[in-house]
């Protein structure tokens, strides 16, 4: 498969996963910056595959617990993403950024997931690199509620100013998203508890409407990224950029005769 097809056909505990999400475009000049450096650089923070396969997550299929690769339980809340690949893999760390993650690349979903002594419970879109709709996540809640063997409650979607707590159950019986309405602050207590990384910071024009809380929504990286990728960029478009020489020919001229 060429380097940026993605597979067409996908499943995940037998659930076909039909998003295919994309970074967003606030955060270009990051994923350029990283195509640069080599994999050695300090400043490359992305992950290969080989570095993807130390915070990749494993289920115990008899209790459908999460380990990680030494084989340790899960416990507490990490970010996570479900990678775009035939065998995806899950992704999971308690300080790694989404993007970071990915490599940059396509995923099938994004947010954050929290175990219980290895027992998932519950799951958000929470991701400002991403921004997964509702709809996008849907497959994933319904392959990760199989795989944590129905332990996984509800999912905590951050896709409006407001956030909203759904039940994974009634998501899993429907084909549509907006078919399932949010639980009420009884049914689900702690509705106000936002995760804010600090990696990136809100952003605003004219014409867009900044949100007053702590979602990732409307936000972009720090100025002193954005500034340090672009001299990365800077360095090494400079460096990469094709040399003219005597032979080259400029658009609208004629070659220059040489002797015979």
């Amino acid at each position: 498969m060429a380097r940026h097809e993605y597979p067409s056909h996908i499943q995940y505990f037998g659930q076909k996963m039909k998003s295919r999400i994309s970074l967003k475009p606030e955060f270009k000049n990051e994923r350029k910056a990283m195509r640069y450096l080599p994999e050695s650089d300090a400043n490359n923070v992305y992950l290969d595959k080989e570095k993807q396969k130390k915070h990749t997550i494993q289920w115990l299929d008899e209790e459908n617990l999460a380990v990680d690769r030494k084989g340790l339980i899960l416990s507490g809340e990490y970010t996570f993403i479900l990678t775009c690949e035939e065998e995806p893999k899950l992704i999971c760390s308690a300080n790694l950024h989404h993007s970071y993650m990915a490599n940059g690349k396509k995923i099938l979903a994004s947010g954050s997931l929290t175990f219980e002594r290895g027992k998932l419970v519950k799951i958000s879109n929470n991701s400002g690199h991403y921004r997964p709709t509702d709809d996008e996540m849907l497959d994933a809640i319904k392959a990760l509620y199989i795989a944590s063997g129905g332990s996984l409650k509800t999912y905590k979607s951050f896709s409006t100013t407001e956030q909203h707590v759904y039940s994974v159950k009634q998501l899993f019986a429907v084909e549509h998203f907006n078919e399932v309405s949010p639980l009420s602050e009884e049914e689900s207590p702690n509705l106000s508890e936002v995760i804010d990384s600090g990696y990136d910071i809100v952003i605003a024009s004219k014409n867009t409407k900044v949100p007053q809380d702590n979602s990732r929504y409307g936000k972009g990286l720090k100025q002193e990224l954005e500034l340090l990728y672009g001299k990365i960029i800077t360095k090494y478009s400079a460096l990469y950029a094709p040399i003219k020489t005597h032979d080259s020919v400029d658009a609208g001229q004629s070659p220059i005769n040489t002797p015979g």
